[in-house]
């Protein structure tokens, strides 16, 4: 287990599979809150089938995936 300081987003590998869901969903438009999560799920589900990406992700931050 790796602890992160509070607040840095450059150390923190959610930061950019944050941002990877929000570019896939750029422009969507739900018609629900139900909608956006159910598409927001949709994306980050897309996301963990990338390994290699999401290991990139935890080596940018500096920390490794085992």
């Amino acid at each position: 287990m790796e602890w992160l300081p509070g607040y840095a987003p450059e150390l923190n590998p959610e930061e950019p599979c944050n941002n990877a869901v929000k570019l896939a969903m750029l422009n969507a438009v739900p018609e629900s809150i139900d909608a956006l999560r159910a598409l927001a799920r949709v994306n980050f589900a897309r996301l963990s089938r990338k390994p290699q990406m999401l290991a990139h992700l935890f080596h940018d931050a500096g920390l490794s995936v085992t």
